[in-house]
């Protein structure tokens, strides 16, 4: 078992596998956080409340949107 770990090390080092690399069996967590939603709702910071990412003005207290 020892010898066939030492085996893949050795494999592994001279492909140069590193953390950006992509392999079969490593997923990548890169495409994960390039996943941002385009439109997210907005708090009023007068009322918390939460409003629409169409809407500019705040549907509880009337506050124009940043």
């Amino acid at each position: 078992m020892k010898e066939a770990v030492e085996e893949l090390y050795e494999i592994r080092k001279r492909e140069k596998v590193g953390l950006g690399k992509k392999t079969k069996t490593e997923p990548t967590l890169r495409l994960a956080l390039l996943k941002i939603p385009k439109y997210e709702n907005w708090k009023c910071p007068r009322c918390l409340r939460m409003n629409s990412p169409k809407t500019k003005f705040c549907t509880k207290c009337g506050l124009e949107r940043d």
